[in-house]
Protein backbone atom coordinates (compact mmCIF):
# COMPACT_ATOMS: atom_id res chain seq x y z
CA UNK A 1 0.00 0.00 0.00
CA UNK A 2 1.04 3.12 -0.72
CA UNK A 3 0.64 5.49 2.41
CA UNK A 4 2.81 2.84 4.06
CA UNK A 5 5.71 4.32 2.07
CA UNK A 6 5.48 7.24 3.40
CA UNK A 7 7.18 8.32 6.43
CA UNK A 8 7.72 11.76 5.95
CA UNK A 9 5.55 14.91 5.55
CA UNK A 10 6.44 18.38 4.87
CA UNK A 11 4.84 21.51 5.45
CA UNK A 12 5.45 25.21 4.65
CA UNK A 13 4.82 28.36 7.18
CA UNK A 14 2.93 30.60 5.07
CA UNK A 15 -0.23 30.27 3.85
CA UNK A 16 -0.27 26.93 4.92
CA UNK A 17 0.23 26.96 8.97
CA UNK A 18 0.26 30.50 9.18
CA UNK A 19 -1.97 32.97 7.38
CA UNK A 20 -0.51 35.42 5.79
CA UNK A 21 -2.94 37.72 4.26
CA UNK A 22 -1.48 41.60 4.12
CA UNK A 23 -4.22 43.30 2.22
CA UNK A 24 -6.75 41.88 5.31
CA UNK A 25 -4.72 42.95 7.75
CA UNK A 26 -3.89 46.27 6.11
CA UNK A 27 -7.74 47.38 6.07
CA UNK A 28 -8.02 47.18 10.15
CA UNK A 29 -5.70 50.99 9.83
CA UNK A 30 -7.75 52.64 6.77
CA UNK A 31 -10.80 51.78 4.77
CA UNK A 32 -8.91 53.08 1.57
CA UNK A 33 -8.89 50.14 -0.34
CA UNK A 34 -7.30 51.77 -3.16
CA UNK A 35 -4.80 53.08 -0.90
CA UNK A 36 -3.89 49.38 0.40
CA UNK A 37 -3.90 48.08 -2.41
CA UNK A 38 -0.43 50.56 -3.83
CA UNK A 39 0.53 50.09 -0.23
CA UNK A 40 0.92 46.15 -0.60
CA UNK A 41 2.59 46.82 -4.03
CA UNK A 42 5.13 49.00 -2.17
CA UNK A 43 5.55 46.77 0.70
CA UNK A 44 4.36 42.97 0.18
CA UNK A 45 5.21 42.58 -3.30
CA UNK A 46 8.22 45.03 -3.97
CA UNK A 47 11.91 43.80 -4.33
CA UNK A 48 12.51 44.55 -0.72
CA UNK A 49 10.21 41.79 0.56
CA UNK A 50 11.52 39.18 -1.81
CA UNK A 51 14.53 40.36 -0.20
CA UNK A 52 13.43 39.84 3.10
CA UNK A 53 11.93 36.33 2.06
CA UNK A 54 15.61 35.89 0.55
CA UNK A 55 17.29 36.10 4.07
CA UNK A 56 19.61 39.28 2.28
CA UNK A 57 17.88 41.62 4.47
CA UNK A 58 16.53 41.55 8.09
CA UNK A 59 13.76 42.36 9.15
CA UNK A 60 15.05 45.48 11.19
CA UNK A 61 16.59 46.58 8.45
CA UNK A 62 13.66 46.64 5.98
CA UNK A 63 11.79 49.20 7.93
CA UNK A 64 14.65 51.60 7.28
CA UNK A 65 14.67 50.71 3.60
CA UNK A 66 10.70 50.90 2.79
CA UNK A 67 10.70 54.05 4.97
CA UNK A 68 13.46 55.66 3.14
CA UNK A 69 11.86 54.12 -0.59
CA UNK A 70 7.86 55.41 0.63
CA UNK A 71 8.13 58.04 2.82
CA UNK A 72 4.62 59.32 2.12
CA UNK A 73 3.81 56.14 3.47
CA UNK A 74 5.24 56.85 6.87
CA UNK A 75 1.92 56.53 8.59
CA UNK A 76 0.76 52.93 7.59
CA UNK A 77 4.55 51.44 7.73
CA UNK A 78 4.52 52.56 11.36
CA UNK A 79 1.26 50.78 12.02
CA UNK A 80 2.67 47.93 9.89
CA UNK A 81 5.39 47.33 12.33
CA UNK A 82 4.22 47.73 14.92
CA UNK A 83 1.54 45.61 14.99
CA UNK A 84 3.56 42.73 12.75
CA UNK A 85 2.94 40.38 14.96
CA UNK A 86 -0.77 40.32 14.31
CA UNK A 87 -0.58 39.46 10.60
CA UNK A 88 0.71 36.26 12.19
CA UNK A 89 -2.13 33.93 12.19
CA UNK A 90 -2.20 30.37 12.99
CA UNK A 91 -4.37 27.93 10.44
CA UNK A 92 -5.25 26.01 13.51
CA UNK A 93 -7.25 23.59 11.38
CA UNK A 94 -3.97 22.81 9.65
CA UNK A 95 -1.71 22.82 12.54
CA UNK A 96 -3.94 20.29 14.19
CA UNK A 97 -3.85 17.88 10.76
CA UNK A 98 -0.04 18.32 12.05
CA UNK A 99 0.10 17.31 15.50
CA UNK A 100 -2.53 14.54 14.16
CA UNK A 101 -0.13 12.98 11.99
CA UNK A 102 2.80 13.30 13.73
CA UNK A 103 0.71 11.44 16.60
CA UNK A 104 0.30 8.62 13.77
CA UNK A 105 3.95 8.40 13.33
CA UNK A 106 4.78 10.08 10.36
CA UNK A 107 8.33 12.62 10.67
CA UNK A 108 6.88 16.24 10.19
CA UNK A 109 9.20 18.39 8.81
CA UNK A 110 8.81 22.70 8.29
CA UNK A 111 10.64 23.83 5.00
CA UNK A 112 10.37 27.38 4.46
CA UNK A 113 11.68 30.88 3.50
CA UNK A 114 10.88 33.56 6.15
CA UNK A 115 11.78 36.42 7.86
CA UNK A 116 14.09 36.37 10.51
CA UNK A 117 12.47 37.95 13.29
CA UNK A 118 9.13 36.88 12.12
CA UNK A 119 9.85 33.24 12.49
CA UNK A 120 11.57 33.60 15.73
CA UNK A 121 8.25 34.89 16.93
CA UNK A 122 6.10 32.20 15.64
CA UNK A 123 8.78 29.60 17.10
CA UNK A 124 8.07 30.98 20.33
CA UNK A 125 4.13 30.44 20.17
CA UNK A 126 3.02 27.23 21.22
CA UNK A 127 -0.36 28.32 19.72
CA UNK A 128 1.07 29.06 16.32
CA UNK A 129 3.67 26.30 16.42
CA UNK A 130 4.63 23.90 18.94
CA UNK A 131 8.31 23.16 17.93
CA UNK A 132 8.34 19.67 19.45
CA UNK A 133 6.46 18.39 16.94
CA UNK A 134 8.64 19.20 13.60
CA UNK A 135 11.49 19.40 12.41
CA UNK A 136 12.51 23.21 11.19
CA UNK A 137 14.24 24.07 8.26
CA UNK A 138 14.20 27.69 7.20
CA UNK A 139 15.83 28.57 3.84
CA UNK A 140 16.93 32.08 3.24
Amino acid sequence: MVIEMIRNIIFDLGNVLIDFKPIKFMERFTNDSEHIKNFAKKVFWSETWLDLDRGILSWKDSKNVFQSQHPEEAPLLELLYSNWKEILTPIKNNIQILKDLKQKGYNIFVLSNYIDTPFEYIESQEEIFIRKYVCIYVYT
